[in-house]
């Protein structure tokens, strides 16, 4: 998908993934929660991690963003989708990649679904991200949720912000 990324604020977080992350409306989300600093979607519905890590992240890395928050595994835990070492395999491959292309902070983002695959995937995400030096965030608590795109906001509203939390926000002042 192509993107105009020249009104694009540098040093921001962008959001990257597959399906899941690609339904989430981050703009409006922020807007009503009262965060001000930018936030960009460029996750796809049905790209996987092998196709982000051949030269999807490309687009992510032209943004120079100050953090990215990864999440992929919807597709790939499928019945027929990767082995759980073919997963891992390719998602070192897309973290290497975005190391390189990039000065980004890597989050990683536990796979949004409750079977046992994806918890399988979460264990390899957990012990990849300890071995790249990456940040992992658990976001199983949104599959419940009433609200889940907010929730996933409130999760990652913290490692989203580039500057302190002002008196007046932490207040809710503003």
């Amino acid at each position: 998908m192509m993107y105009d990324n020249e009104d694009v604020i540098k040093n921001s977080s962008v959001l990257y993934g597959s399906d899941f992350l690609s339904e989430f409306n981050v703009n409006e989300t922020a807007m009503n929660c009262g965060f001000s600093e930018p936030v960009y979607n460029r996750s796809v519905k049905g790209l996987t991690v092998e196709e982000a890590s051949k030269s999807g992240y490309k687009d992510i890395a032209v943004l120079e963003p100050a953090k990215i928050f990864l999440n992929f595994g919807d597709t790939e835990s499928a019945p027929n989708g990767l082995s759980v070492y073919d997963f891992a395999d390719k998602y070192e491959w897309l973290l290497y990649s975005l190391h390189q292309s990039t000065n980004a902070r890597l989050y990683v983002l536990s796979v949004s679904d409750d079977s046992q695959k994806a918890n399988d995937f979460n264990t390899a995400l957990k012990t990849l991200c300890k071995e790249t030096h990456c940040d992992f965030i658990d976001i199983s608590s949104v599959i419940g949720s009433s609200l889940p795109y907010k929730t996933l906001f409130n999760i990652l509203r913290p490692k989203m912000r580039t500057s302190h939390v002002t008196f007046a926000e932490a207040m809710s002042l503003r």
